[in-house]
């Protein structure tokens, strides 16, 4: 004897317009709107217009809920997002730049003045660049990452290495730069047209 209600209720058949989608996971519901705003600010920290920095974060956060929706465990979620957005946007991007100021000093092409809204990020990341260029590569590669808004668990899955390692570059970094930071400027020479009344 066949008992009804044990079988599972009749559903649409699979494509048609009623069929049960997927639901997009909670965690990724939570994690979009900051990781949006972080993708885009990452992308006008490298030089893209805002309009190019929400279109690169965008096609980011859909191709991850892409990967997740088919299945795939991605277990460090904001970092795989950084890891594309190099892949998919600033790695090229940065490359074209490179060419284009080959070009310039070479004297094939002329450079423009272009100004846009992430013209006073440019400038911090302009007085950051020198104190960087102190560190070793890794300990720089890790302190990008960290002014990037990632985790000690997310840089060593973007990098491929252990934590204690990103711990320790991070540490070494550090050391490195608070003599730099915690230096006092020294008062301004005097200028040479003034004389003392004393």
């Amino acid at each position: 004897m066949h008992d009804e209600r044990s079988r599972p209720p009749p559903g649409p058949a699979q494509g048609s317009p009623s069929a049960v989608q997927p639901q997009v996971p909670r965690w990724f519901s939570d994690l979009y709107p900051s990781e949006f705003r972080a993708l885009v600010k990452v992308a006008l920290v490298k030089g893209a217009t805002l309009d190019e920095a929400q279109d690169a974060a965008q096609a980011t956060l859909t191709e991850l809920l892409t990967h997740v929706m088919a299945g795939r465990l991605i277990a460090h979620p904001r970092a795989w997002a950084r890891k594309a957005l190099w892949s998919n946007f600033i790695g090229p991007r940065e490359r074209d730049r490179r060419h284009l100021r080959r070009m310039i000093e070479g004297g094939c092409a002329v450079a423009e003045a272009e100004t846009h809204d992430a013209l006073s990020v440019w400038e911090d990341e302009q007085a950051i660049e020198p104190l960087l260029a102190l560190l070793t590569p890794a300990q720089r590669e890790v302190m990008d990452c960290v002014l990037d808004g990632l985790g000690t668990a997310e840089i060593g899955e973007l990098l491929g290495k252990k934590p204690a390692t990103i711990r320790k570059n991070l540490q070494l970094a550090r050391d490195k730069l608070k003599p730099l930071l915690n230096h006092e400027p020294a008062s301004p020479p005097p200028d040479p047209g003034e004389e003392d009344t004393l």
